[in-house]
């Protein structure tokens, strides 16, 4: 029972899983696309593929879409933040009156 032995694990140099996950970031997102009058196609500078038409435009309008939503958000975080700066402005003016006659009657 004194006796120790090491014990050794030869562990496989790459291990897959059992379901592959593809990520999204091996795919192209057609970011540079050309227009082809001749063929009247569009088609992905960088991956050299055709793009429907159709999906493409859908896509251009989703993007607008969100652009406008995302800039109606900001515009209404702005006109609060206004909001709170004027009542917080009004609020100085209170303090600073307040201070002015607490000191008037302290003295």
């Amino acid at each position: 029972m004194g006796e120790v032995r090491e014990l050794k694990i030869n562990a496989p140099k790459e291990i897959s899983p059992q379901l592959p996950i593809k990520h999204k970031n091996k795919y192209c997102l057609h970011s540079h696309v050309e227009v082809d009058e001749d063929e009247r196609c569009l088609r992905c500078i960088k991956c050299n593929s055709f793009i429907d038409t159709y999906e493409y435009i859908l896509s251009l309008a989703r993007e607008e879409r969100n652009f406008f939503w995302q800039l109606a958000a900001i515009q209404n975080k702005i006109s609060e933040a206004k909001i709170e700066k004027e009542q917080l402005l009004k609020d100085i003016i209170d303090l600073k009156s307040a201070k002015r006659k607490l000191l008037k009657e302290n003295r």
